[in-house]
């Protein structure tokens, strides 16, 4: 066990083990990197739904305690949280908690708020992207007095206070462990256009489709990944035999971290044209895997020559015709590196602790 103040973190679902890198990568180079650089703290993890098991184990050397919840409602949920609840008072018992730290303003951060009371500790509960939506039914039930909300965006939390009252809030961006990147090279990029995400209505991947028909007009030979899966697919394949792209696009199917990045390593320029993010951990990736990145304003947003920002259509096919026509950046920068939020979210806990 380690000797530091202990965390104990919950969220709605955690990597199965250190293979599954596909689970969270925010939420998963946060925890690693608060345990290897921040050892004054012991980070525990309560994993409510995923993975399917109860079985404990550990995860980079961190502590995790599944419920197994599947993701069920009606009477197993409240066995879920009731699970939950008893593994928390087991670890307050074994060892005092310092802080709770709940991922995401759902069933976690209700969680977080009743053992925060109940132990009288503080409570952080970070916003993933989504959960900040009016849509979010949690929010309605959660009084978050007590409860210092940690935005990874200013874009986030201006969403969340346009209709949520917040009595402490904050912004801390996630970051990007530079030592879990691949070693950039020279090689030519086969990969003119790259899509990363869930393929679901609000990432808006119809665009990048859209776009990638109009460029094929100069050019035959374009070539597109969408790396991803989704109820959104069918759709995505249907408008690809429409415009008659079945040579110019690939659908990679939903990826492992790894192999995200090394698809990233041989494209051009990541299109992400959904409209909402938290953070947008895929942009600052491929900004540091030397791509061209092509956004909305949202997330994480960065004033810098690789970024370029649209809305429409048309403004997407024109910035993304701009970095097309750039040379590949050549500078190692390193963007949004994970030290900085680390150590941002020490900072915090010492001043609440």
């Amino acid at each position: 066990m380690k000797s530091g103040k202990r965390i104990i973190i919950i969220t709605p679902g955690f990597p199965a083990n250190e293979q599954d890198t596909s689970c969270i990568p925010g939420l998963q180079v946060y925890v690693k990197a608060l345990s290897r650089y921040h050892t004054e703290y012991e980070p525990v993890v309560i994993t409510l739904q995923y993975p399917f098991t109860k079985e404990p184990y550990r995860w980079q050397d961190v502590p995790v305690f599944p419920c197994g919840g599947r993701n069920r409602g009606g009477i197993n949920r409240v066995l879920t949280w009731l699970h939950a609840d008893k593994l928390f008072d087991e670890l307050a018992q074994e060892k005092m908690p310092s802080l709770v730290h709940s991922f995401w303003l759902n069933e976690a951060c209700l969680a977080g708020i009743a053992k925060s009371a109940e132990y009288e500790i503080p409570h952080v509960s970070s916003i993933l992207g989504q959960d900040v939506l009016p849509a979010n039914r949690y929010l309605r039930g959660l009084n978050l007095s007590r409860t210092m909300v940690v935005a990874p965006s200013y874009f986030s939390l201006e969403t969340l206070t346009s209709h949520t009252s917040l009595a402490h809030s904050t912004v801390i961006p996630l970051g990007v462990d530079p030592d879990e990147l691949p070693v950039r090279t020279n090689a030519e990029r086969d990969i003119d256009l790259l899509g990363v995400g869930s393929l679901i209505r609000l990432k808006h991947y119809e665009i990048l489709v859209d776009v990638l028909s109009e460029l094929k007009r100069n050019n035959p030979g374009i070539k597109a990944v969408i790396a991803g899966d989704g109820p959104e697919k069918p759709r995505l394949i249907e408008l690809t035999e429409q415009y008659g792209l079945q040579d110019n696009i690939t659908f990679a199917g939903k990826l492992q971290r790894p192999e995200v990045l090394e698809l990233m390593g041989r494209s051009r320029v990541l299109m992400h044209p959904s409209e909402i993010e938290g953070f947008g951990m895929v942009c600052a990736e491929a900004l540091n895997m030397g791509m061209r990145v092509v956004s909305r304003r949202v997330g994480s947003v960065l004033e810098h020559p690789n970024w370029r920002y649209a809305n429409t259509m048309n403004e997407f096919f024109a910035q993304t015709t701009a970095s097309l026509n750039e040379p590949q950046p050549a500078t190692q920068e390193v963007f949004f590196d994970i030290r900085q939020c680390v150590n941002a979210y020490a900072e915090l806990f010492e001043r609440l602790i």
